[in-house]
């Protein structure tokens, strides 16, 4: 191969790359539209902010589901642990998940 023709592969395969990164943040910002931790009415842990937009989805929809007994549970949890209060490790969370997708 010649320079021109690494060149132009070059030029080629960076301009796909860089398509292919602003398809992700649009995804992304996509996905970040729909999760509206306000709508749950409940107070959440900075930690949970800093999760993957996957697990961020997954804690919001665990939380918009919730009965009223299963918010007090989760607000007294929150209170009594404070900054290690995990939602991932909940038993609340943890039996959400496992109940079949059907379900949710």
């Amino acid at each position: 191969m010649n320079n021109k023709t690494m060149s132009k592969a070059q030029a080629k395969a960076e301009v796909q790359a860089e398509v292919q990164a602003k398809a992700e943040v649009q995804a992304k910002a996509e996905v970040q539209e729909k999760i509206d931790f306000v709508k749950t009415g409940l107070s959440i842990p900075e930690s949970v902010l800093k999760l993957s937009l996957e697990k961020q989805t997954e804690v919001y929809n665990y939380l918009i589901q919730m009965t009223p007994y299963k918010k007090k549970a989760y607000l007294i949890a929150k209170d009594h642990l404070g900054t290690s209060f995990n939602i991932l490790k909940s038993n609340g969370f943890i039996e959400w998940k496992n109940i079949p997708f059907i379900t949710k």
